[in-house]
């Protein structure tokens, strides 16, 4: 019992690894103008969604940390607002949503969206570049769009595999 749910940690952990190489390699997914997808974001709101709100805290923790590894924005303020994504997902799902894959596009769609707007907020309008309408046309709605192509495959992904992993965790139990 114990092995298995070690061993799904692992392989969830490995996914999201695996997808931030995909995320940062240049020329793996094209960019759309200026828009690249944040494929961090449908994996952990997926995830968070068929894992729970504990799980969606650690992995958003985890991809915040990635991104913010990578990125030249203040050290912690992906990891604390993917911590809350990865959370509010998982509650989301327990108490009022039901998990489809529309509560997944909603999700992934808000979320982005509200990363958008925030980093554009802390890093450019605080800085003095104050053009929100060409962010918002040309970055942020083209980049929560692109994001959002990617939920669906991340969805049935994440299905499959907890799936299995709560079949093989019921067998280890009778």
């Amino acid at each position: 019992m114990k092995f298995i749910r070690f061993f799904k940690w692992i392989i969830y952990t490995a996914g999201f690894l695996l997808v931030s190489v995909f995320e940062f390699t240049p020329h793996m997914i094209p960019p759309i103008d200026h828009a690249a997808p944040l494929l961090l974001i449908p994996l952990l709101i997926c995830t968070s969604m068929f894992e729970g709100e504990t799980a969606g805290a650690m992995f958003g923790v985890l991809a915040g940390l990635i991104w913010d590894t990578q990125g030249g924005k203040v050290f912690g303020f992906d990891a604390l607002f993917l911590l809350i994504f990865g959370l509010c997902a998982g509650l989301l799902v327990e108490y009022l949503f039901r998990n489809t894959i529309v509560s997944a596009l909603i999700f992934t769609l808000s979320f982005t969206f509200l990363l958008e707007v925030l980093t554009w907020f802390f890093f450019r309008s605080l800085f003095g570049i104050n053009n929100f309408v060409y962010s918002l046309l040309h970055v942020i709605l083209p980049t929560s769009l692109y994001t959002l192509v990617f939920t669906v495959p991340f969805y049935y992904c994440v299905r499959a595999l907890s799936g299995r992993f709560k079949k093989k965790e019921a067998r280890e139990h009778e």
